[in-house]
């Protein structure tokens, strides 16, 4: 079966680390999606960071500091309430470019039921995602994604 995101690739994560761990993870994903801006198959990255003590301000801080260091600037950002499967709460995560609000990610914090299936002792953390092709349009001005293929 095709997946429709990396959400999956955490529980090999939690199989693979018995204490607490920040990983970067990118993986395929597939969608019934087709025109200048989508593909029905693209790549998404995945920030998850696990730590008892990480507070929203930390989820804040993690997104700026991807993005800043991605684009090579501050960057200012808003988050909408939202609905994820595997977060609660979830948030899109929009962020001020070339004078435009744009919508980038998605985020929020693990939901207690992704650790309960994980078979682990944790239970709290932050999950980041979005995709891969789309921050690379935005950086380099790329109009049409078919052409990064």
């Amino acid at each position: 079966m095709l997946r429709t995101h990396t959400s999956n690739i955490q529980s090999y994560v939690y199989e693979k680390y018995d204490e607490l761990f920040n990983v970067f993870t990118i993986g395929a994903c597939y969608r019934k999606d087709h025109d200048s801006t989508h593909l029905p198959m693209f790549h998404q990255y995945e920030i998850v960071c696990v730590n008892e003590k990480y507070t929203i301000k930390h989820l804040i801080a993690c997104i700026k500091y991807f993005l800043s260091s991605y684009f090579n600037k501050d960057i200012e950002i808003r988050m909408r309430p939202s609905f994820f499967p595997f977060t609660e709460p979830s948030y899109e995560v929009d962020m001020y470019f070339n004078n435009n609000w744009l919508e980038i990610l998605g985020c929020g914090f693990i939901s207690p039921e992704v650790f309960k299936c994980s078979n682990t002792n944790y239970m709290h953390g932050f999950a980041i995602g979005g995709g891969l092709e789309r921050i690379l349009m935005i950086k380099y001005n790329i109009k049409d994604i078919r052409s990064l293929y």
